[in-house]
């Protein structure tokens, strides 16, 4: 999944085995499992770093396991460079001109809104039909630069392939979801909560006490009201220990596709 979290030893949970190589390609996962009787009796699991994966000769390690070179291969080479180019086509796409500058910078998304928080909250409550949207900043990774805007452009801003989802909760829910979303402030926080509500907050109370006021278009919402929630799908199945949603109404498109769609139609390449 998403977590790509680095676990040098693994993990037993009852009988299940768990094992993660972390991210971007820095480990290669080994798993040694030790049969007896048709039966598991152990399990070693261990992760090369790919730079000994990549220079075996300066690695002990590598080499036990039978690894001395790592040649070339034309064919993939040939089927790689292919699909590249397949690719450049897409995201080299123009899909927008924007006139200004869409702050998508860590320290910002994770602490407060910003013009571009808000663009991708709106794109999400008009293309689900929802009453409004929480996202949590930590989704967000990049920046736009005004002027054209490229397919690839927005992947670097949305890179993680999440689903617009809609969910039910009442208003006391939504007061919740802030609260757990605003928690961590002054600190940066991925779970920061992102949303086209108008949120009135005191970050100098003490958390879980924050939220003063919530407005949808100009109104105080209802806590004993139940809302259509736009979110995402990471969001509504628990993450970034988002744990108060309802049940899911509607699953959608991809986050970057909703995105694409929305600069493409508010801010046309003419």
């Amino acid at each position: 999944g998403h977590s790509h979290t680095t676990l040098e030893k693994g993990l037993k949970v009852n009988d299940t085995y768990i094992v993660s190589a972390g991210d971007y390609l820095r480990n290669v996962g080994v798993v040694e499992i030790n049969v007896r009787g048709g039966k598991v009796v152990g399990t070693t699991p261990m992760l090369i770093p790919a730079k000994d994966v990549l220079n075996p000769q300066e690695s002990d390690l590598a080499r036990a396991y039978g690894i001395t070179a790592v040649p070339n291969n034309a064919e993939v080479d040939e089927y790689v460079t292919y699909m590249q180019g397949q690719l450049n086509d897409v995201l080299n796409k123009v899909i927008a001109k924007i006139p200004m500058d869409l702050d998508g910078e860590r320290a910002n998304v994770r602490t407060r809104p910003t013009n571009l928080s808000k663009i991708i909250a709106a794109a999400m409550t008009e293309q689900s039909g929802a009453d409004f949207s929480i996202t949590n900043g930590g989704g967000i990774r990049a920046s736009l630069k005004a002027g054209p805007v490229t397919v690839g452009d927005v992947v670097n801003v949305l890179p993680f392939t999440n689903i617009l989802t809609v969910v039910e909760a009442t208003g006391a829910d939504v007061y919740a979801a802030l609260e757990h979303g605003y928690r961590m402030l002054p600190d940066p926080n991925g779970g920061f909560a992102q949303t086209d509500l108008s949120v009135v907050y005191n970050r100098f109370a003490e958390p879980g006490k924050r939220i003063v006021r919530v407005l949808l278009n100009g109104k105080a919402i209802d806590k004993n009201k139940t809302y259509r929630v736009a979110t995402n799908d990471f969001l509504a199945a628990g993450g970034d220990g988002y744990t108060m949603f309802g049940r899911v109404l509607v699953e959608g498109d991809l986050l970057s596709d909703i995105l694409i769609k929305y600069l493409s139609e508010t801010y046309p390449v003419r």
